[in-house]
């Protein structure tokens, strides 16, 4: 089996299986597992990352003609709002934004200002969305010491900051495997998987798998071990509470992978024009294998 493991789709589980099954790690550390995705586990066992150019290529060649090539999808929204709150709403140290207190969140909320700021005549966001910005920046960012990053000016900034305004922090979001369309990550459009799998039927496509390939041993469950991140319920409501025709973007938005692997619900009146240049850069591919 050859396994592309995307981020938010269970990615700790199945790094843990496959460390398993590779005999890195016996059943005892299986179980006490939580962090599955340090280099020391994976740069001498058995992942393309660390193959030079040459070597990779050709290992890609066996990998389709020889291995069974298995992959998991997720709801778009689902994967979406699980990335941020993990990596938007944790308040330890070591985690990868340090949103409370943080530089991070500082540069979001002055990028969104920045952005009311230098609103162009003609631009494609409707006057709607620029009120909803300044909503959002009066009420997270604005004269507090500590800011905050809410769903609202994640999903603002994502959608709607220029190719060329504030590239870094445009780049740190789109090149970053939690966030970016599945589509673009496991070269969907051009390996033929033999499976492909989904997390919202996990349970049932692994039992599948595990007859299919011979597999012994149960599919993990890794818990986050991310500090102080907010509810489920929590995210759920900042969404519920997101303007109408802002979720009509993220809909429209996030369509690609939507109409790609079957999910329902994405339809929106918007044409994909009314998205920023950058919004071309993503995949654009409706094979379902």
């Amino acid at each position: 089996m050859a396994m592309c493991v995307m981020g938010k789709i269970g990615s700790s589980n199945w790094k843990t299986l496959i460390l398993r099954l590779r005999g890195v790690i016996t059943e005892e550390e299986a179980k006490n597992m939580t962090y599955p995705h340090g280099k020391e586990y994976w740069q001498e066992n058995g992942t393309l990352y660390f193959y030079k150019r040459p070597e990779r290529l050709k290992m890609i060649e066996t990998i389709e003609r020889d291995y069974y090539k298995v992959t998991f999808v997720r709801d778009p929204l689902s994967r979406m709002l699980s990335a941020y709150r993990d990596k938007f709403t944790g308040t330890s140290e070591e985690h990868m934004f340090k949103v409370y207190r943080s530089k991070r969140a500082y540069d979001m909320c002055k990028s969104l200002e920045d952005l009311i700021l230098l609103k162009p005549d003609g631009d494609l966001i409707p006057d709607e969305i620029y009120r909803y910005m300044s909503t959002e920046l009066e009420r997270h960012c604005s004269n507090k010491k500590e800011k905050f990053v809410s769903l609202g000016i994640f999903f603002l900034i994502f959608i709607f900051m220029p190719q060329d305004f504030n590239g870094d922090l445009l780049k740190d979001l789109i090149v970053n495997t939690h966030f970016n369309d599945m589509l673009s990550l496991c070269g969907h459009c051009r390996i033929k998987y033999d499976f492909i799998g989904t997390v919202e039927t996990m349970d049932r496509d692994y039992e599948f798998l595990r007859h299919r390939l011979g597999i012994e041993y149960n599919l993990p469950k890794i818990e986050s071990t991310q500090l102080g991140v907010m509810s489920k319920e929590g995210v759920k409501t900042m969404w519920d509470n997101i303007p109408h025709l802002m979720k009509q973007y993220i809909y429209l938005f996030l369509s690609n992978d939507a109409n790609a692997f079957g999910y329902n619900g994405y339809n929106t009146k918007l044409n994909k024009s009314a998205l920023p240049n950058h919004y071309e850069r993503r995949t654009n591919c409706d094979t379902w294998y």
